[in-house]
């Protein structure tokens, strides 16, 4: 068997072991959602359990970058990520990620549509080179639709964190200096968006949130406890270093580091420093 037909025999048996276990994962998520929920309830918990299970594919990214050397991947590598619907072993980009969950939301009738924009990156080597566009999904409740990016989402719902691209405003067309340009391809649709507050009482309800802090809505300490987002533990932990900022100023600066930046040695190597001496005096 010659190389290459190797190659291609050794990617058809990774496509299907990848797709079986998409599948399989789809089945096991499907399996939590409540007849009784909404729909906007099922989209939102679909898209959240779809989250914990799949990976960015780093490789992929940081090759089209450049940025791991002799490990890049190779261009016919990153095209046939780029065109495999599954991505591989549960990683994904945009375009697979979003792939996954329209097969995912299809599974119960929810109708789902890719749609693919005019953002484009381009993959170089030193004999050709390979142009990639971003994906995203478009999700229908009824007649009203929601756009939404998983892979950016990722380690925002793998750390059962706010996510940021679900319910988001996609403009068809934006004003850069003067030129209009199109975002996306095909034809405008009509999308709505999600506010925080709405997202987090879907959240609540789907059983997202599942830890209290003793912080409130309006990002404030509190006495009380309240169901949150884990960011919670990230701001109670800036708000207690501002609150200390002046102690930590004063711990620094006696530090030898910090010193030896306001010190310098002056005529007869006496010892001078910016923070201590007064320069009138010298």
């Amino acid at each position: 068997m010659m190389q290459k037909d190797f190659d291609n025999t050794l990617s058809s048996r990774t496509f299907h072991l990848t797709e079986e276990k998409v599948n399989n994962m789809i089945e096991e998520v499907i399996a939590g959602i409540h007849d009784d929920w909404p729909t906007i309830y099922k989209i939102r918990y679909i898209y959240l359990e779809i989250g914990k299970r799949v990976y960015r594919d780093t490789d992929f990214f940081f090759s089209v970058d450049g940025k791991l050397g002799e490990a890049n991947l190779s261009i016919q590598k990153i095209k046939e990520i780029y065109d495999s619907e599954v991505g591989r072993d549960l990683k994904v980009i945009c375009k697979s990620g979003s792939w996954i969950l329209k097969k995912a939301y299809e599974r119960v009738g929810i109708k789902a549509e890719l749609v693919e924009t005019n953002t484009t990156i381009a993959a170089l080597s030193d004999e050709e080179e390979f142009l990639i566009n971003h994906w995203f999904l478009a999700i229908y409740d009824e007649d009203t639709a929601y756009f939404a990016t998983l892979t950016p989402d990722l380690p925002y719902i793998q750390m059962n964190m706010e996510t940021k691209h679900f319910g988001s405003d996609i403009p068809y067309k934006r004003d850069y200096n003067g030129k209009v340009l199109q975002i996306y391809k095909g034809d405008e649709i009509k999308h709505s968006t999600i506010s925080r507050k709405r997202l987090k009482e879907i959240d609540t309800a789907i059983g997202y949130l599942a830890l209290a802090y003793p912080y409130n809505d309006k990002s404030q300490s509190s006495n009380d406890w309240f169901l949150q987002y884990d960011n919670a533990s990230f701001y109670m932990l800036r708000d207690a270093l501002r609150g200390n900022q002046l102690f930590y100023e004063l711990e620094e600066q006696q530090t030898s580091f910090y010193q030896s930046l306001f010190e310098f040695e002056g005529e007869h190597h006496k010892k001078i420093s910016l923070l201590e001496d007064d320069l009138n005096t010298l």
